[in-house]
């Protein structure tokens, strides 16, 4: 038994553990990782971060570039994810588009539709292959019905 460890503790399942830390942060944070730890850690979905931007088809280019400022904790703001009503993905658009196009575009009219995903049970050596492939910076992670 290591230092420090009493045997309860070292039996303990991991989940239990998991159950006791999330149960020390706060409700939005504690939501978050709970759904997270439901994908396998060799996943996609097990490795996908949480904070990205999805915006509506309808914002307009100079929001979105404000909404980009106004989240600085937001990763991988190479791309915005573009979503309808029901958070579900419809397209990207680079970073490189958004600073090019006017400031009074919708996303939809600037955004490619033709979306690489990959699916939160996707495999971490596919993930890493599709990102290869296509020579992508980040490849959204979506469930079965698309939303991400």
């Amino acid at each position: 038994m290591a230092p420090f460890q009493t045997p309860s503790s070292e039996a303990a399942p991991a989940h239990d553990r998991a159950g006791a830390v999330l149960k020390l942060l706060d409700e939005k944070t504690a939501a978050t990782l709970d759904r997270l730890l439901t994908y396998g850690p060799e996943t996609a979905g097990g490795m996908m971060t949480t904070r990205f931007l999805a915006l509506d088809r309808h914002t307009r280019v100079g929001d979105a570039i404000a909404r980009i400022r106004g989240e600085p904790e937001a990763e991988m703001v190479f791309y915005l994810y573009v979503v309808d009503e029901a958070l579900r993905l419809e397209g990207v658009v680079s970073l490189r588009q958004l600073v090019l196009a006017r400031q009074d575009q919708e996303l939809r009219e600037i955004m490619n539709p033709k979306v690489i995903r990959v699916r939160v049970d996707t495999p971490r050596a596919e993930v890493a292959d599709v990102i290869a492939r296509y020579n992508l910076l980040a490849v959204p992670v979506v469930d079965t019905t698309w939303p991400v």
